[in-house]
């Protein structure tokens, strides 16, 4: 690599964490599900658990569906690192984002050639949602990362991969279903490929369960002792969601996996026609910088919430009101 390739790249790497940084205090969301997913993962210091954090969905029965508890483990070791203090724990968030759109580049310059790569990685790493996304703590924001390297591994691999990237493929899938059920979007077409090219369909299905159940594993024991809970409880919300449409919503953050990937064809297209490119992405990061969505914040400050916790655990008179000073 060339020294003024080498500048560009660290100038860009720069402002996307600069964009993500500057005035994180008051930009940062900290909300419920924030408090939820924290919450549960500090009760795993005394009783861990197969079963992470619930969906906000029941089925007519009353039944929950729940999440992997692989996110809340995850947060655990940050938890007790930085005592507890959300702020820091939120950090981490904006450097997976950071570092996955770092990986955009450092996966694929070698595959797609440096200008498309560039382009890519620009795309990502300055985009609106993923900026916005990267200041809070939530279960779906490891998905970009999960669908890149799976889409790395696949197409590194001319879609034949090996029995090894194969479990590695279905580890991932597995990890990524059990942070979110509509990983299925991603996962599905992916092993479709991976069968379609294969010379061994059966080897490989066998191997790519295999991934799946192991990415996936504290669920799947659950259920083998307690009567397949999850799965019948997904099953029934499924059937009463096509029953009943209103009851379930796919948004574009269910698409989370696709991000990157889709940055990578975006790059590569842009990348054909310099003009075009040097264009096209000014006006995308003008577009971008100057989003509302880029610079949204959350209606409650982290700073007003810690200050509203600090009164409350001094004690203060027993009709002391929180929403006075939310």
């Amino acid at each position: 690599m060339t020294l003024k390739r080498l500048v560009i790249l660290i100038v860009i790497f720069a402002l996307a964490l600069a964009v993500r940084l500057v005035d994180f205090n008051r930009l940062m969301t900290f909300g419920p599900e924030q408090a939820m997913s924290l919450l549960i993962s500090a009760d795993y210091l005394t009783k861990p658990s197969l079963l992470g954090q619930p969906y906000w969905r029941y089925t007519a029965s009353g039944h929950q569906l729940f999440n992997s508890p692989m996110f809340n483990y995850s947060l655990l070791p940050l938890m007790l690192l930085f005592k507890f203090d959300p702020v820091p724990v939120t950090g981490y968030f904006v450097l997976l984002n950071w570092l996955t759109g770092i990986l955009v580049y450092v996966l694929f310059h070698k595959l797609i050639g440096h200008r498309t790569a560039l382009i890519a990685t620009i795309l990502f790493l300055f985009n609106n949602l993923m900026i916005f996304h990267s200041r809070f703590i939530w279960i779906v924001h490891y998905l970009p990362v999960l669908g890149l390297i799976s889409g790395y591994w696949l197409i590194k691999s001319r879609f034949r991969p090996g029995l090894w990237i194969t479990f590695a493929l279905g580890v991932a899938s597995g990890i990524g279903w059990g942070l979110d059920y509509t990983y299925a979007f991603f996962a599905a077409p992916l092993f479709l490929l991976v069968f379609y090219f294969s010379r061994n369909k059966i080897l490989t299905s066998a191997i790519l369960l295999a991934g799946l159940v192991a990415g996936d594993l504290p669920r799947v024991i659950f259920d083998l002792r307690h009567g397949l809970y999850t799965m019948s409880s997904l099953l029934n919300y499924t059937l009463e969601t096509i029953t009943h449409p209103g009851q379930g919503q796919i948004t574009y953050y269910h698409f989370f996996p696709f991000f990157p990937l889709l940055a990578i064809g975006a790059g590569w297209i842009l990348g054909r026609w310099k003009v075009v490119a040097t264009v096209g992405v000014a006006a995308y990061l003008v577009f971008n910088l100057t989003s509302s969505i880029t610079w949204a914040t959350y209606p409650i400050s982290i700073s007003a919430q810690k200050e509203a916790a600090r009164i409350i655990a001094e004690d203060r008179p027993a009709n002391f009101n929180v929403a006075v000073l939310l």
